[in-house]
């Protein structure tokens, strides 16, 4: 089975293979560790992981897509062109913030 994006980088950062892993150690972690440490309560610190590795996901399959259309030399091929920008910036945002979020619980590879 093919890593997603995410567990690719959870795999290079952290030695981790499955996002799975990573909700479940989040989930085992007492309330108050979120709460003291991170300020932030433990289900919104859930939520925005999991919304994290979705939109990383689904960033890189339309990363993926349009570098296909790029390279096609289709009709689209220019207007992908253009807008790989667009989707790779916020892409890469996305991904430090996973590592940086889940770094307090992990050490760096």
């Amino acid at each position: 089975m093919e890593l997603t994006a995410t567990e690719k980088l959870l795999k290079k950062n952290f030695g981790i293979s499955s996002f799975k892993q990573v909700i479940a150690k989040l989930e085992k972690e007492p309330k108050e560790t979120f709460s003291n440490n991170l300020f932030v309560e433990k289900d919104v610190f859930i939520k925005k992981i999991e919304e994290l590795n979705n939109s990383i996901n689904s960033l890189s399959e339309a990363y993926a897509d349009g570098l296909k259309m790029a390279e096609s030399g289709s009709v689209f091929e220019t207007f992908a062109r253009r807008e790989l920008g667009n989707i790779h910036t916020p892409y890469v945002k996305m991904r430090k913030q996973l590592v940086h979020h889940l770094s307090y619980f992990y050490k760096k590879k």
